[in-house]
């Protein structure tokens, strides 16, 4: 990406600078404007981290990351990059930020999540591996949730970022970013993102990466619950307006295998992460492509203008038509609530759908946009060194790479908000 070493924000003046290395040098009194040669120390004005939160802001949106450990660091990373921007903002204006006048002024919260389950303890799935004490397998086949155990939310985390009216004082607007853990598809966390404007989620890591891809706690193969999953994502875009729902695709992983994914540590070849044998593991490795074969069930690609944008943004936005009501082999929303007799969540989603389609109509069409960003953490430099070839180090303009992607994804929709 060349957006960080950029000299102007003319298109026509964008060539690529070597980056030099170092803290970019503060502000004097005679230098308070950004300089118009060699490397630019103030990027942040183009970060796409940034003009994102401020388009969420305008929008008064809450995006929400749902999934395992690698969407917490993704979460993590929109965190750290709007810190990081507002530090350097207030390195080169110390004036500014004595007067009130941040760039972005960013907080963060944690909301405490409670599941009415019976009794269990962390310890028992967390250290011993012991499914909780419910006695009938129900948490086993995804029934309902364990208590505070390995899967289920215990609190969701967010972070704020504030950004002042620059045409009035005391006013500005907020962008609300969550993160929601979701060790496998769990149909009991999803009440609590009726609030979010945009969820973002993902499924992979934690199903065998071998045979059915089953989930390696709950036994579901990874197919049942993506149509789960999409089934839900696309009643969600269409229950309300302001609705975005996106699908990232699985990062790389680089452990030293014959196609790269995690079978056990007895079955490393070297002690270190290694470059991806596609001929083994395909382009994009078996997550990606179970994605694929779940959304060509139930979903079609939407219609490019031109051969040209076909090939640009193919798998990029999916119609997909589900039955909310069906009555699917998979653990949709709906057959969670009729297994738990969830009856009030039932009749409003019956009541709802009478509503939206008509008494005969149990079918709704959504759209689901695809965040396809394998391509730019399909490098083995960029994990730690103690052989977790999963995770990825925070490295700013990488992440700044992806969410620009994420930017030009969604931007459209916010703008209609």
């Amino acid at each position: 990406s060349t957006w960080v070493y950029n000299k102007t924000n003319n298109a026509a003046d964008v060539k690529p600078v070597k980056p030099t290395a170092g803290t970019p040098t503060p502000a004097t009194k005679q230098q308070n404007n950004p300089p118009t040669n060699g490397p630019n120390p103030y990027y942040y004005a183009r970060s796409p981290t940034l003009r994102l939160a401020k388009k969420l802001a305008n929008a008064n949106a809450t995006l929400c990351f749902s999934g395992d450990s690698i969407d917490y660091q993704i979460y993590s990373a929109f965190h750290n990059n709007l810190r990081r921007i507002a530090q350097i903002h207030r390195l080169h204006f110390p004036d500014e930020h004595k007067r009130g006048g941040d760039l972005v002024s960013v907080v963060t919260r944690e909301i405490p999540v409670k599941h009415a389950t019976k009794p269990g303890n962390v310890d028992d799935w967390f250290m011993y591996g012991h499914r909780p004490q419910d006695g009938d397998d129900s948490f086993l086949h995804a029934n309902r949730p364990p208590p505070h155990g390995f899967g289920s939310i215990y609190s969701i985390l967010e972070t704020k970022a504030f950004f002042r009216n620059e045409q009035s004082t005391g006013t500005g607007t907020k962008a609300r970013i969550r993160y929601y853990m979701s060790y496998g598809w769990s149909p009991w966390n999803v009440d609590f993102m009726e609030d979010c404007s945009v969820i973002i989620m993902n499924l992979g890591l934690h199903y065998h990466p071998d045979g059915n891809h089953t989930d390696k706690k709950a036994r579901h193969p990874l197919m049942d619950d993506m149509l789960a999953a999409i089934t839900y994502l696309s009643n969600f875009t269409a229950s309300k307006d302001n609705r975005i729902a996106v699908w990232r695709s699985a990062l790389p992983q680089h452990f030293p295998t014959t196609d790269g994914h995690f079978y056990g540590w007895k079955k490393m070849q070297k002690d270190s992460c290694s470059v991806i044998d596609k001929r083994n593991s395909g382009i994009q490795q078996i997550y990606n492509t179970v994605y694929d074969e779940a959304f060509s069930k139930l979903c079609q690609p939407r219609q490019q203008i031109g051969e040209k944008a076909e090939q640009l943004c193919h798998h990029h936005s999916h119609r997909c038509d589900v039955n909310p009501l069906g009555d699917v082999g998979y653990q949709t929303i709906y057959n969670f609530w009729r297994t738990n007799n969830c009856t009030e969540q039932m009749k409003r989603e019956r009541l709802r759908l009478v509503n939206w389609n008509g008494i005969k109509e149990k079918h709704v069409t959504g759209t689901i946009l695809r965040w396809n960003i394998f391509n730019l953490f399909d490098q083995t430099k960029w994990h730690s060194q103690d052989l977790d070839c999963s995770h990825f180090c925070y490295i700013p303009p990488l992440f700044e790479a992806a969410f620009e992607r994420l930017e030009l994804l969604i931007s459209p929709l916010l703008a209609s908000f």
